[in-house]
């Protein structure tokens, strides 16, 4: 008060002085007559603006006219606005907008043009006003004003505008402007907004966008909803539930697979949901327990384990029951269900288990097992074969190799005995060691029975018919097959320009005990050729040991210079040259890159090992040689 005082005591005027009184005290209406007794506009003026009483303010201000009568107007247009009475505030903002008032007034101006236009029902010329004044304030009120009115993709626009991306998603969402919410959904790191979209796709139809959502909010169990449902596509929710271990999902997919009767989906999608008594039921009740079993396999406990193989056991699978045995480490039992098989399978489970466990008791049962199912005339010679290779003695398991092999080729079984050839060279080959030489001879003997018939499909005589010589020239290991290797070896070699060694092996099919035995599509042409006794020889191309350089038959597999065995390829049979060397990269056995290219063309596979192969795995190698013989 006292301040005041200090401010008033120079006042002459007692009419004015006597309204500063009254203001003091409080007494408005008679500070205002006083004031207009004193003849002065301004000081009623200056109440009136103070108390911000702007309707009472307005006469004065208008009377003085000028800069007090706009700043008024202003306010009173605010206070009318802020009373709710938006279409006269309207009026006065618009009676303001021609006012020459400077810049930030007049976007104050437009401003109000702007929300007001808006609450009376015009939000075309609010958003107009709104966008002329590009003020993130104003954005933020005016899309609050469209959310109260429901004009909620106006809102979703100014929110945006603002800045304020969240709330203008959820504008957008609710009013169904599902194409402006996908560019800003980026920008949110909220799952929630993903969520609400997805939900609003799914309500229009689009199951696949919704998906799209839903796996950016990574929502697990409305991705196997829609999958299985509106999508159709139950591989594709059975693949996501197993790479996610989702629980609820698996509940779903337990469900659905339940449903079309699908059991084995239901127990594996019921025992991943942690219902693992509900899946033994079904699983009992389908006769699925095999299922039931490989998925419990893993997370399934001792006692539990147990019960599964007596279970095994009682029906007489005792493979499942010895493994299951073999699990927690009872080994001697799981053997002697294995045996109890009686069976490849069985034999071979029991192999694998010595050859991990290296017992001496476990090998010396699987030993007398073998021996007397041996002694009782059965031709074993194989299972011993893997017994000594599961547990380390590659020397007896090679002399075995040979025995089983030497008995497969001779009954005319090729392929089986190149594939327990080529089994043992793979071990050694893991291992860092050398193949022996009577286990290499063999196999490359076999193998050129093998490639010589792809060579003729590709319709390359030549490399067919030096293939066919090889086996010729053993043809005594070839017992189940003489006369019809001769004679492919005679009919290949007269296509091919080799007459000479075509007489050679038709001269040798005319002996007794072969004549008869020649297939009549052929006899004649290879009577003819003996009759005729050509002696004309196409000669063999000369190519450089990859040792010395030496030149020597393409198909001559030991350097007569530098006395190298020289690597053989797999593709053509020949001898390997530094220039055009690779290599099977599942096998790694080498090949001339040419021709091995040549016999994908036919099949895409790799003629030692059958393992896929397409043109992109062939690769030439630099230095592929060590020493010499190493």
């Amino acid at each position: 008060m006292l301040p005041y005082l200090h401010q008033i005591e120079q006042i002459e005027n007692r009419a004015l002085l006597a309204g500063h009184i009254f203001v003091l005290f409080g007494d408005h209406d008679a500070a205002q007559n006083a004031f207009l007794k004193s003849c002065s506009l301004d000081a009623p003026l200056k109440m009136r603006s103070d108390l911000q009483q702007w309707e009472q303010a307005l006469p004065f201000a208008a009377e003085l006219g000028g800069y007090p009568e706009i700043i008024v107007r202003m306010e009173y247009a605010r206070f009318l606005e802020r009373r709710g009475e938006h279409r006269t505030a309207l009026a006065q903002y618009e009676s303001l907008l021609n006012a020459g008032l400077v810049d930030k007034q007049h976007c104050s101006i437009k401003a109000g043009i702007a929300r007001t236009s808006i609450h009376c029902g015009d939000p075309w010329k609010g958003r107009q006003m709104a966008m002329e004044c590009d003020s993130i304030s104003l954005y933020i009120e005016c899309a609050m004003i469209f959310e109260n009115m429901k004009l909620l993709e106006d809102a979703g626009d100014f929110f945006q505008l603002g800045g304020h991306l969240e709330q203008a998603v959820s504008c957008y969402i609710a009013a169904r402007s599902l194409k402006k919410v996908k560019p800003l959904l980026t920008c949110l790191s909220s799952p929630k907004y993903y969520c609400e979209y997805a939900k609003a796709m799914e309500e229009a139809g689009n199951f696949t966008e919704a998906l799209l959502a839903f796996e950016s909010a990574e929502d697990h169990i409305n991705i196997v909803r829609l999958l299985l449902g509106p999508l159709e596509s139950p591989s594709k929710a059975y693949d996501f539930v197993r790479k996610t271990k989702t629980i609820p999902g698996a509940i779903l997919a337990a469900k659905f697979a339940k449903s079309i009767g699908d059991y084995a989906k239901a127990i594996e999608f019921l025992i991943l949901s942690r219902r693992s008594q509900e899946a033994k039921e079904l699983a009992e009740q389908h006769d699925s327990m095999d299922i039931y079993t490989e998925h419990v396999l893993d997370s399934t406990s001792k006692d539990e384990c147990h019960e599964l193989a007596r279970y095994y056991e009682t029906i007489g699978d005792y493979c499942k029951a010895g493994m299951l045995l073999e699990r927690w480490g009872h080994f001697e039992k799981a053997l002697k269900l294995y045996l109890s098989w009686g069976s490849k399978g069985g034999l071979e489970q029991a192999i694998n288990l010595v050859g991990r466990e290296k017992n001496n008791e476990l090998s010396d049962q699987l030993f007398n097992y073998l021996n007397k199912a041996k002694e009782s005339g059965e031709e074993n010679e194989i299972y011993f074969y893997m017994l000594q290779k599961a547990l380390g003695n590659y020397e007896e398991a090679e002399k075995l190799i040979l025995i089983v092999s030497s008995r497969e080729q001779a009954n005319g079984n090729y392929k089986i005995a190149h594939d327990h050839l080529l089994d043992f060279c793979l071990v050694l080959k893991r291992l860092g060691k050398s193949i022996p030489d009577d286990i290499m001879q063999m196999l490359i003997l076999l193998h050129s029975y093998v490639l010589g018939k792809v060579h003729i499909r590709l319709g390359d005589h030549s490399t067919g018919s030096r293939l066919l010589i090889r086996v010729a020239r053993n043809i005594t290991k070839f017992p189940a097959h003489i006369v019809p290797i001769l004679t492919s070896t005679v009919i290949e070699c007269h296509r091919a320009g080799l007459k000479s060694t075509a007489f050679e092996f038709a001269s040798m099919l005319m002996h007794p005990e072969y004549r008869n035995s020649i297939s009549s599509t052929y006899k004649r042409e290879v009577e003819k050729i003996v009759r005729k006794c050509e002696k004309v020889e196409e000669k063999e191309p000369l190519t450089p040991c990859p040792y010395c350089a030496s030149l020597l038959p393409n198909m001559e597999l030991n350097c007569g210079s530098c006395k190298s065995y020289i690597p053989f390829c797999i593709a053509s049979g020949r001898h390997m040259v530094l220039e055009d060397w690779s290599s099977c990269p599942h096998c790694k056995f080498p090949a001339l890159a040419t021709e091995l290219g040549k016999v994908l063309e036919v099949e895409s596979v790799c003629p030692m090992c059958s393992k896929e192969l397409s043109d992109a795995d062939i690769v030439c190698e630099e230095i592929p040689l060590g020493p010499p013989n190493s």
